[in-house]
């Protein structure tokens, strides 16, 4: 039953997961560097 299903949503899945890591990666980046930047202020 899952089967064609399955295959089809993994590539999705994956599409999914890399862009909502990228975006958290990038969120993880800007909160560092305003933490890290804030001291030399």
């Amino acid at each position: 039953m899952l089967g064609s299903l399955h295959s089809e949503n993994s590539e999705k899945t994956k599409e999914i997961e890399s862009k909502l890591f990228r975006d958290f990666f990038t969120l993880f980046l800007k909160s560092e560097s305003h933490l890290l930047s804030r001291p030399l202020n």
